[in-house]
């Protein structure tokens, strides 16, 4: 089977074509995703992690004082991030890439029923 050979103008992207987001920002993307189960699940593990150590120990330590604070840090700093997350991305990209579907204003699609 031979290749088949590309015209020189189909490398060229057409006009008014915007690239996709960088991988970087989908990455940014996946973390903001992820942190809807980290926040719960880090405070879950670290508050047992603490919980176990000071069992063993029986006293309660620097250790697991901190792994106490991270635990009741984790749900805070996960919502914090997210919420930076969406508002530097409507800053540096307040209109959607072509490469991607437009987002559908609920609101709008709703019918307005009045009720007798």
């Amino acid at each position: 089977m031979m290749p088949q050979e590309q015209s020189p103008e189909a490398d060229e992207p057409s006009p008014g074509w915007v690239p996709g987001y960088p991988w970087w920002v989908r990455g940014l993307a996946v973390l903001h995703v992820l942190s809807h189960v980290l926040g719960p699940v880090g405070f879950v593990v670290l508050m047992a992690a603490a919980c176990i150590l000071s069992v063993r120990r029986r006293t309660v330590d620097d250790t697991v004082l901190a792994l106490g604070a991270l635990a009741l840090a984790c749900p805070p700093v996960c919502m914090i991030y997210r919420g930076w997350l969406e508002r530097w991305g409507r800053r540096h990209w307040p209109n959607p890439p072509a490469s991607s579907p437009p987002a559908a204003d609920s609101a709008s699609e709703i019918p307005h029923t009045t009720s007798p």
